[in-house]
């Protein structure tokens, strides 16, 4: 099961971060077409900067989510190479502190991972991968 269903009187709520992404979009897209029981809430960076600590607990805190599949990114591969403390703190520090908001609060986190592709797969969607993996500093 892609994701715990809790009941018919309480939708499972879910946060997806990147809205305005890619990733973001084709799952907000794909999931205005689908009724799956899911309560999706879409967050772009300009209403959730994953970057500051403080407002992604205060968020988290102030909403109650059962998931959260985060799909905000800095792929930017050219300006990654010139100014890689960017990258750096949105694909790993931002991460880290959702992942720190979501233990707090008892959210399940998920990356851009194969959680990611199995509701696009179940949402009716073909996914396509990147070759390019930036390392960074």
């Amino acid at each position: 099961m892609l994701f715990y269903m809790k009941d018919e009187q309480q939708p499972t709520t879910i946060l997806v971060t990147g809205a305005n992404g890619q990733l973001g979009q084709t799952i907000s897209e794909l999931y205005a077409k689908n009724n799956l029981g899911l309560e999706f809430t879409f967050v772009s960076k300009e209403k959730f900067d994953i970057t500051n600590e403080d407002a992604i607990l205060t968020y988290f805190r102030n909403n109650k989510f059962d998931y959260c599949i985060n799909c905000a990114a800095y792929t930017n591969v050219e300006q990654a190479e010139k100014i890689p403390k960017i990258a750096f703190k949105v694909n790993a520090e931002g991460v880290k502190w959702l992942a720190k908001a979501c233990k707090q609060t008892n959210t399940i986190f998920k990356r851009r991972s194969w959680i990611t592709i199995l509701l696009l797969e179940r949402l009716g969607c073909i996914v396509k991968n990147t070759d390019i993996i930036f390392i960074g500093l």
